[in-house]
C-alpha cells in the first residue's frame, strides 16, 4: 500500500493551517521550502509560521517519521 502524505503550513499561528497532499518526501520538502520562502518575502505580514509533514495512518493524520524516527526537519537540514 502506498503511503499517503500531506504537508501543513500556517503563516500566522492562531489561524487555520493550509494542507496539501503530496506524492513523496521530495515534493513535500520542495513545497515546505517554497512556502517558508514566501513567508519571508511577505515580511512583517507574517507574524510566525509553522509547518510539517503528516501521513495517514489507520484513518488519522499523524506527524510523519521515517523508519529511524527522523521527522521532516531532519531532511530539510541535510
Amino acid at each position: 500500500m502506498k503511503q499517503k502524505l500531506r504537508i501543513w503550513h500556517n503563516s500566522n499561528l492562531g489561524h487555520e493551517s493550509f494542507y496539501k497532499e503530496v506524492k513523496d518526501l521530495q515534493t513535500a520538502l520542495l513545497l515546505l521550502d517554497t512556502l517558508a520562502d514566501y513567508d519571508l518575502y511577505q515580511g512583517d505580514k507574517v507574524v510566525a509560521n509553522a509547518q510539517g509533514l503528516e501521513e495517514l495512518i489507520d484513518g488519522e493524520w499523524q506527524e510523519w517519521y521515517d523508519k529511524d524516527g527522523n521527522d521532516v526537519e531532519f531532511y530539510r537540514n541535510t
